[in-house]
């Protein structure tokens, strides 16, 4: 009953902030999506896993090839790893 009222609770804040954010007066710039104030690291967990799963994927087609003059490959790894260290973040922020 609690975890009802509780995820009840999450998606009206959510539904509020959605509806009103653009009105003027009420997004000032201080509140903050309320799926961001959620505290989970779900989030970031899965944001490392793909990181992680991008990273392999893109260096074993990188390395495969043989052809480092492509430069092509900086792109997609930069992107993996942005991923990783976002999610890192994510997890590091919602543990307190």
């Amino acid at each position: 009953m609690v975890k009802a009222k509780k995820a009840e609770s999450h998606l009206k804040s959510f539904i509020e902030y959605q509806d009103k954010m653009y009105l003027p007066g009420y997004y000032l710039g201080g509140k903050i999506s309320p799926a961001l104030k959620a505290k989970t690291k779900v989030g970031g967990y899965l944001m490392v896993a793909s990181g992680i799963f991008l990273l392999l994927f893109y260096n074993i087609q990188l390395f495969s090839n043989y052809s480092l003059e492509n430069m092509g490959w900086i792109v997609p790894i930069a992107f993996a790893s942005l991923l990783i260290i976002v999610g890192l973040k994510f997890i590091r922020l919602n543990s307190h």
